[in-house]
């Protein structure tokens, strides 16, 4: 129990969040936190949960038991609350649910650590607040734009909400083609870009000056299943681009949030690209075992 690996807690926290009394929720793991306005500026939250709208209700960040909780993890969790406005969060560093600490979010700055795992469990299925939050805009915009009107108020409370929820939409990109397992085409600020997973080593195809190697025709086959029709959006890590002028992104599946570079990984179809050292690659790795102990994909012989 005391020596619980990042990946054990995560799976601990996931067990927990898939229990009945969130069943009206969605558990995602590693979505990213987007701050700001700029696409470079972001994290990625270990596990959150949605909404059926797709709001945030909650974020969960895991850490191994030899990492611990420290005033770093909370100050990270309480950034990703405030980024999203999220209400509630879990910062865990032991399979133990007992051990975790909980966070609210009460906003104007306010996140509360010390809350219990009941009065979360009590309140993470109330409804959002907007009651609260709408008569405060509404006085101020009154307040500021002297409106007396209580319909004109509302009327321009509504665009201004309208204007926020634009502001949050993150940018997508078309998927042109798929090159191989591990590598896509897109449509990059207008220009047809080739965009490399980071983390993940796929077979390769067929080329003019080389054959597809094993498995390298399933791989690509795969991820067209996973990306054909549809956009995605990307998440970048310390270096955007490699020697080859490709993009090295985090790929997500714009339609649902599927990460793209965990799914290639997951059904085997993929190693973990070792050499260069990236954020997930402890969480990547646990995939991969699992990946040859189900023998899926590419592990599918070694029996």
């Amino acid at each position: 129990m005391n020596n619980a690996s990042e990946f054990e807690v995560t799976n601990s926290v996931t067990g927990y969040l898939n229990r009945k009394l969130f069943e009206q929720f969605t558990v995602k793991e590693l979505q990213v936190i987007q701050f700001g306005s700029t696409n470079n500026k972001n994290g990625i939250a270990d596990i959150v949960l949605l909404d059926g709208n797709g709001h945030f209700i909650a974020i969960a960040e895991c850490k191994s038991a030899d990492t611990g909780i420290t005033e770093e993890g909370k100050n990270q969790l309480k950034s990703y609350l405030s980024a999203t406005d999220t209400r509630f969060g879990i910062l865990a560093a032991s399979e133990n649910p007992k051990e975790w600490k909980f966070f609210e979010n009460l906003r104007s700055n306010r996140i509360r650590d010390d809350i219990t795992q009941s009065h979360f469990e009590k309140h993470v299925t109330d409804e959002p607040d907007i009651a609260r939050i709408q008569p405060i805009l509404t006085k101020w915009i009154r307040r500021t734009i002297g409106l007396g009107s209580a319909f004109l108020a509302s009327l321009t409370l509504s665009v201004i909400l309208l204007i926020l929820l634009l502001a949050k939409a993150d940018t997508t990109y078309q998927v042109l083609r798929v090159i191989n397992g591990d590598t896509i085409e897109i449509r990059y600020k207008g220009t047809p870009t080739s965009v490399q997973l980071i983390g993940v080593d796929a077979p390769e195809t067929e080329t003019k000056s080389s054959p597809a190697e094993r498995y390298g025709t399933e791989a690509s086959d795969f991820i067209q299943d996973l990306l054909s029709d549809e956009s995605v959006y990307l998440r970048f890590g310390e270096t955007k681009r490699d020697k080859y002028g490709r993009l090295l992104a985090y790929l997500y599946r714009a339609s649902d949030g599927i990460f793209v570079n965990t799914e290639v990984i997951r059904e085997g179809y993929g190693r973990v690209e070792t050499r260069f050292p990236f954020k997930h690659m402890e969480r990547f790795q646990s995939y991969e075992t699992r990946a040859q102990t189900d023998h899926k994909g590419i592990w599918r012989n070694t029996r």
